[in-house]
């Protein structure tokens, strides 16, 4: 679901929901090699939930997209919010946009 609003990333980091990033912030995450335009948050918590504590409205063109966590907690994380690697590296690839494939060649490199 696409949202829309400035991402305030402390306040969500502050936040007692559950969450990881995918996309550009989760490449940011690991490599430092981007500052995230668009953001990616994967949560099994209630999207209203989500919203309402980050001052999100829908928003077909908005910058943050919500997305059901799907991978298992047994999964070992490289960061405790960054999505798995493969997931942020597909985020990234998916986009087709140069810096997101640039930054998914260095997480492949540095051990996918």
């Amino acid at each position: 679901r696409s949202l829309d609003g400035k991402l305030d990333v402390e306040t969500l980091l502050e936040s007692d929901l559950d969450f990881y990033f995918g996309g550009e912030y989760g490449g940011q995450l690991l490599t430092q090699h981007l500052k995230a335009k668009q953001f990616i948050i994967y949560s099994n918590e209630e999207i209203k939930k989500i919203a309402q504590t980050l001052k999100l409205v829908p928003d077909e063109d908005g910058n943050i997209e919500l997305c059901y966590k799907f991978w298992s907690d047994a999964i070992e994380l490289e960061s405790p919010k960054a999505a798995p690697k493969l997931v942020i590296y597909a985020d990234l690839v998916n986009t087709g946009n140069n810096r997101n494939i640039e930054t998914a060649e260095i997480i492949r490199k540095n051990g996918l």
